[in-house]
């Protein structure tokens, strides 16, 4: 068994009705904490965006808080698939920007990397938005030399 895995969002103290698991091994799939958890609505395991690998950690969205208070205190540090688990209840999201995605307001995937300022320009620049027109252009002629135009 190896340890040190899991990631992401989680190990918040506010009870929720989302448990982050983390310490998972990477061959652990979602039908595995479906049979070990009947009371879950969902099991999120998110994968590597570059190998499709899992990446140690998940999500298992319950009912209600009470169930997921009561599933936590059961079994938290109990072995899945040779690895000792980790149960947290999952920190809530701020809701809008990011990718995220599944439970509302709960980390799913990566999720909120946030804007980063809308279309660009710079330097006093205005760029042409996708208006569906041609744009007038309304800057000045340069002309070096001897330009016949």
């Amino acid at each position: 068994p190896r340890g040190g895995r899991g990631g992401g969002r989680g190990g918040g103290n506010t009870p929720s009705k989302v448990l982050f698991i983390r310490n998972l091994s990477y061959e652990t799939e979602p039908h595995t904490l479906e049979n070990l958890f009947p009371e879950a609505t969902d099991v999120y395991l998110p994968k590597d965006r570059d190998t499709g690998e899992r990446r140690g950690f998940g999500f298992i969205t319950f009912e209600d808080v009470s169930t997921a208070k009561q599933v936590m205190k059961k079994n938290d540090g109990m072995d899945v698939d040779g690895e000792y688990i980790s149960l947290r209840f999952a920190e809530e999201r701020a809701r809008g920007g990011g990718r995220g995605g599944g439970s509302p307001g709960f980390g799913r995937g990566r999720g909120g990397r946030g804007g980063r300022g809308g279309r660009g320009g710079g330097f006093g620049q205005q760029k042409a938005v996708r208006t569906g027109a041609i744009q007038q252009f309304a800057g000045s002629r340069t002309s070096f030399g001897n330009d016949s135009d």
